[in-house]
């Protein structure tokens, strides 16, 4: 059974790991460290968390993780390094706003694409034409004393979240139909599961 306690850690290290993926890669931009199959930001946050661990066990038995509670923290971050890194927020938040940027006379981008979007889906404005001025500070750097336009963000991101969370809870599904295949019938074995 998953605890209590094992949630909240993993939730709070999972916002950790979505701020510090997002800030190195999508800020810094040449750091890639949520983007690998061991993403370095989680492998070292972990560390960091056995290392505590060990010491909590140490003063307060009652106070150290079990394995199946560790385990549970890092599937978390894995996860949130993964969803905040390149492989999905690099490609899924331009892709919002880049048919609107790049739409110009000679394209014909907005006569084509614009009257068939839902206006929950982008950032702009789909009843008008063109570049409009989301899309040229999203590419060209916003104005450092201009506010985030967080009310045209925030609905498509609300939308698009909800379809990765389900396609992230397909893959769940998809795993635990394979998992009792691969266990269970075939005792397949997992060496990269097992924690310290």
């Amino acid at each position: 059974m998953i605890s209590f306690r094992a949630l909240i850690l993993g939730v709070l290290f999972a916002v950790l790991i979505c701020f510090v993926v997002s800030y190195a890669e999508l800020v810094i931009t040449y750091i890639q460290i949520g983007f690998l199959q061991l993403p370095p930001a989680v492998i070292g946050l972990f560390f960091f968390i056995i290392v505590l661990n060990r010491l909590a066990g140490r003063l307060n038995r009652r106070l150290s993780l079990s394995q199946q509670e560790l385990m549970v923290i890092y599937c978390m971050m894995l996860l949130a390094s993964m969803i905040s890194s390149r492989g999905l927020m690099e490609k899924l938040i331009p892709a919002l706003i880049a048919v609107n940027y790049y739409a110009n006379e000679s394209n014909e981008w907005a006569e084509i694409f614009f009257k068939n979007m839902k206006p929950h889906l982008v950032p702009f404005d789909v009843t008008k034409g063109g570049s409009q001025p989301i899309a040229v500070s999203f590419y060209e750097n916003i104005d450092p004393n201009q506010p985030i336009p967080w009310r045209e963000w925030v609905p498509p991101l609300l939308t698009w979240g909800v379809v990765v969370v389900l396609i992230f809870f397909g893959f769940l599904c998809l795993a635990s139909i394979l998992r009792r295949q691969w266990v269970d019938n075939e005792k397949l074995t997992f060496p990269l599961v097992q924690l310290p």
